[in-house]
């Protein structure tokens, strides 16, 4: 139950295993729509997505990154060796209600 008024919310969902995924959700109550994401890791390691259907796409750990995500999947790891972090994604969205009552 939301509180009245409520509108919209920011979500964050962690990509941090091999084949993990998100896409845009609709339900009765909300949408949830995504729409940027930060890499998680060192400096020297790398992630391969799928952003979209588009594959192999390889990113380093330097930045934000800003786009309409309908899906993407985690396909790849690359460790440095330099520690252990987590690695992965973490993904930024807004979940919109569809009544405020």
């Amino acid at each position: 139950m939301i509180s009245a008024g409520k509108q919209q919310e920011l979500v964050t969902t962690k990509l941090a295993t091999i084949g993990d995924s998100i896409e845009s959700i609709d339900t009765t109550e909300y949408t949830i729509s995504y729409y940027g994401f930060l890499t998680l890791g060192n400096t020297n390691d790398t992630i391969t997505i799928t952003l979209n259907g588009v594959p192999g796409i390889e990113l380093s750990m330097i930045g934000m990154f800003e786009c309409p995500i309908q899906k993407i999947t985690l396909t790849a790891v690359t460790d440095s060796g330099m520690g252990s972090v987590t690695k992965g994604l973490l993904a930024f969205g807004v979940k919109r209600y569809k009544s405020i009552f």
